[in-house]
């Protein structure tokens, strides 16, 4: 990730972060419970996965390095030749991380930054979806204040469980593309 857009990452981060705990009405107690939980999944002392806690947790830490490490899945999918539109799915999008990853791709190529790229997200936790959608709200008006292209669009969320058999009827059926960034680990350090 180019060191601009490491920073802008931070600033949007730090502030809306913020915002949203204190927009939930997170307290310190409920803010301890989510840094506990970050560190706890697969515990028996763990919260929970929709737990509004967590997912400011989850913004604050893994949101960041989701971003980095899913940057060069973000250039693959900007770079193939066969996308017709843009279409994107994301299986497990959690707080929007490839989402970023995707419009900091686009910034980084010129000529990917006039693309309408529309990206669905599922998740199983409601909370983690919103946060999507609260700190994507808040990183595209920080490009649009900055004169930045936007070419990512958040196109849908869903909260659906894993094994939920109508997750197929929910999705579009003309996708470019499906991921499961949550899965990649790589960066490109």
């Amino acid at each position: 990730m180019k060191q601009e857009h490491a920073r802008l990452v931070d600033e949007v981060l730090a502030a809306s972060v913020l915002e949203l705990a204190d927009a939930w009405g997170l307290d310190g107690a409920a803010l301890a419970r989510g840094y506990d939980g970050n560190w706890s999944v697969g515990r028996e002392e763990y919260p929970g996965y929709d737990d509004p806690a967590l997912a400011i947790w989850y913004s604050t830490w893994w949101h960041p390095q989701r971003i980095s490490t899913a940057i060069p899945l973000a250039r693959r999918v900007l770079a193939d030749p066969e996308s017709r539109g843009g279409r994107i799915l994301d299986i497990g999008g959690g707080t929007g991380a490839f989402v970023w990853a995707l419009q900091l791709a686009a910034l980084e190529q010129p000529e990917f930054a006039d693309r309408s790229l529309k990206v669905f997200l599922t998740d199983a936790s409601a909370p983690m979806l919103q946060a999507t959608r609260f700190l994507w709200s808040r990183f595209k008006a920080e490009l649009q204040r900055r004169d930045l292209p936007v070419a990512v669009e958040l196109a849908g969320t869903r909260c659906a469980e894993w094994d939920a058999p109508s997750l197929a009827l929910q999705v579009p059926r003309d996708l470019d593309w499906v991921v499961a960034s949550y899965l990649v680990v790589q960066g490109d350090r």
